[in-house]
């Protein structure tokens, strides 16, 4: 009996970002150590399936899929296949990808609107401000008032040193 060792593992993909795997259009074996066509396919229609529901342009846009198992029904894939599959490619599970990006585009919003906290949070599916501050302090490790104080401070005091000049 020969064993085949999957060599597409998130070691390969040090240095890469969801970004750049989305970029990709070749097959696996053009990755660096990549041979797994399947998987690579797999993540890469699932960050575009997660990356079609940003920006968020207005407060009555809410996004569409959330959890891993609303990702997995639109893909025809079972869940666990799923997270095989991104774990396999980028060394996270689906529902850090889909965390790390709404935590990002929660960011800007904090940053760039005067949304209150509740309608950003109502725009990510949580019903409830107060799930939505939790799962912001959860991965930004801070409550979303002390991100949108804290960088808006620092916008301006950037802007004064620039005016200095």
């Amino acid at each position: 009996m020969i064993l085949v060792e999957n060599t597409c593992s998130s070691k390969n993909f040090i240095g890469y970002t969801g970004t750049e795997i989305l970029q990709f259009s070749g097959a696996a074996g053009d990755f660096p150590g990549c041979t797994s066509n399947g998987a690579l396919r797999l993540t890469i229609t699932f960050l575009k399936l997660l990356e079609q529901q940003f920006p968020i342009g207005s407060i009555g846009h809410k996004m569409k899929y959330r959890f891993p198992v609303d990702f997995a029904d639109m893909l025809s894939v079972h869940v666990n296949h799923l997270n095989r599959s991104l774990k396999d490619i980028t060394g996270k599970t689906t529902s850090q990808l889909i965390a790390e990006r709404i935590t990002k585009e929660a960011s800007g919003l904090l940053l760039y609107t005067g949304w209150n906290i509740c309608e950003i949070g109502y725009c990510f599916g949580f019903e409830e401000g107060p799930h939505f501050i939790n799962f912001f302090k959860k991965n930004a490790r801070m409550s979303p008032t002390a991100y949108r104080k804290i960088i808006r401070e620092r916008t301006t005091r950037f802007k004064q040193v620039l005016g200095q000049f």
